[in-house]
């Protein structure tokens, strides 16, 4: 049914044969399954609907048909058989995979259009509320990004050709984002560095990436300065903020008559989009490049940990409205049922959920409250089940066999948003043959799926042939009351064949007072006899951590070996 509104606008409505959570879309003898939120996502982008929305309704029998409904911008309209071949060609060579998770019933339909997404996103957003930046008390609307962006795209686009490197160095503000989404309209590939890394390792990020042109916050133009000082490389700088040496970001984002005729470049889905750096705890960080296909796998948006963090020490927390506060995600380091009993008490209107996951690939398994809030109860140390469209298994570390529930194993992973590789690396040993990511962390699963993440295999050490895992002496430290914060490493024997043995740096809660051999004894009750803290414990002010608040084993474990010798 077509008609005509108030303002001019055609509108049309009509059904599509609706099963449970899918939808069947049929044109000719091309049948397709279909998430109906996706659907109604497809029409929403077509450039000349301005409105688009789904409803189920109810028929006689035992079926329901998909209802929609849409509105089109004043002077144009959408006939039937253009919208459905729309959704046919927008889809056009999708494959269909079951879906392991939360709902094993539901088929979801991937789509490969083999062209940038973006545009579209940002297009859909315009309408929603206001980006805020706190500290300046600014607000700026999605359109003004979109707008602001495509004006530096212009400005650039006789500076970079796709696949060119744009290095961003600033804090968040609303500014920082538009270099990023200018560079996605050139396809070029986008990487930030945190000033906080210092001039040492910003050197080398910066020679690892090699890029065109360098947006920096105008307090860290200096730094940028003295990183690029026997590096060879010749960057452009532009600078967020005032400069009277280099060109400023202000100066590239004032009108200019080709914005109207701009159209972002066409890129293949499946190249590099952005370089995101490992956190370095292991080793020297990497860059972990993702297509703009992973990145459309992007729901959820996080923020530092300090935040979270901070949360927890304010005074007379109930005074303050938190209840826009809905979920918890615990990820990356132990968490001890003192502590979830701790957060539980404090946000009890709060899920707090345990979740695995890794720069390379994102989320990989966590808690659902909706479907698992009693496992979430009774398995404090599962880091929840393998979310929807991510495969995950265990191999035997030696062999490669697969393993069954509860033996451990290496973890293996496979999912949509997994990194296409490192940056600049040969990555042939990173996949094993059936494209699973070799994750290098020691786990298992229990008859439930739940995932146990117990440490990472760079990490692990032998004592006279047995398998020591550090985290898991970590997570005994921490159940003992006076310590705060622990890190263990190894302590080489005299001999290779021995192999080495547990020591560990800790910093203790406030107001506690207590000797080594207290915290060694509490340790030995605890684990095995062979994973007791026979190489000494050290109490220290702080750890050695990455900017993201990982312990750095390998700096500990010189503080201490050095402190040993003195």
């Amino acid at each position: 049914m077509r008609m005509t509104n108030r303002f001019g606008e055609s509108c049309s409505i009509g059904t599509e044969e609706h099963d449970g959570e899918v939808v069947n879309v049929d044109r000719g003898r091309q049948k397709l399954v279909f998430f109906f939120l996706r659907l109604q996502q497809l029409r929403k982008s077509h450039v000349f609907v301005r409105f688009a929305q789904n409803y189920n309704v109810d028929m006689s029998d035992v079926s329901q048909r998909q209802g929609w409904f849409k509105i089109c911008h004043p002077g144009t309209q959408i006939s039937s058989t253009d919208d459905g071949n729309g959704i046919v060609e927008s889809v056009r060579g999708a494959k269909h995979y079951h879906v392991f998770g939360f709902d094993p019933s539901l088929l979801q339909l991937h789509c490969n259009p083999n062209a940038s997404q973006l545009d579209a996103a940002i297009a859909r957003l315009k309408k929603k509320e206001p980006k805020i930046d706190a500290n300046k008390k600014k607000t700026e609307s999605y359109s003004s990004v979109k707008q602001r962006s495509v004006k530096l795209a212009v400005a650039l686009k006789n500076k970079l050709t796709p696949g060119d490197v744009v290095l961003t160095c600033s804090k968040n503000t609303l500014d920082a984002v538009i270099p990023i989404i200018a560079s996605f309209y050139l396809g070029a590939i986008v990487a930030n560095l945190d000033a906080s890394l210092g001039v040492r390792m910003s050197r080398n990020l910066i020679s690892l990436v090699s890029p065109k042109i360098i947006f920096v916050e105008e307090a860290s133009v200096a730094m940028i300065e003295e990183s690029l000082q026997e590096t060879n490389l010749h960057p452009e700088i532009l600078v967020l903020g005032s400069s009277t040496k280099y060109q400023t970001f202000s100066a590239l984002v004032r009108p200019n008559p080709k914005e109207k005729s701009f159209r972002p470049v066409k890129v293949d889905i499946h190249q590099t989009a952005a370089m995101f750096f490992s956190s370095g705890s292991s080793g020297f960080p990497k860059a972990i490049c993702h297509s703009h296909y992973s990145l459309l796998q992007v729901s959820s948006i996080f923020g530092p940990p300090l935040l979270t963090y901070n949360i927890t020490r304010v005074a007379n927390l109930s005074q303050y409205d938190i209840s826009s506060f809905s979920y918890m995600i615990i990820t990356g380091t132990p968490f001890s049922p003192e502590e979830y009993t701790h957060f539980n008490d404090l946000l009890p209107n709060v899920d707090i959920i345990f979740s695995y996951g890794m720069t390379e690939i994102g989320h990989i398994a966590l808690f659902n409250p909706k479907y698992d809030r009693e496992l979430m109860k009774s398995k404090h140390k599962s880091c929840g089940k393998v979310i929807p469209e991510t495969s995950l298994k265990v191999v035997n570390v030696d062999t490669d066999e697969n393993l069954g529930p509860n033996q451990q194993g290496e973890l293996r992973v496979k999912s949509p948003s997994l990194m296409t590789g490192y940056y600049k690396s040969d990555n042939s040993g990173q996949f094993d043959k059936d494209g699973f990511l070799k994750t290098q962390d020691l786990g298992y699963y229990d008859e439930d799926r739940c995932i146990y993440v117990v440490g990472r295999m760079r990490e692990m050490f032998r004592y006279f042939g047995w398998q020591i895992i550090p985290s898991v002496i970590e997570a005994a430290l921490l159940e003992f009351p006076a310590v705060k914060e622990a890190v263990v490493f190894a302590v080489p024997l005299e001999t290779e064949e021995k192999g080495a043995i547990p020591g560990a740096l800790v910093v203790l809660a406030e107001g506690f007072s207590v000797k080594t051999e207290e915290i060694q004894d509490f340790v030995a009750q605890h684990v095995a006899e062979r994973e007791q803290l026979k190489g000494g414990v050290m109490i220290v002010k702080e750890i050695p951590k990455t900017p993201t608040g990982k312990a750095i084993r390998k700096e500990a474990q010189e503080y201490f070996l050095a402190s040993l010798k003195k």
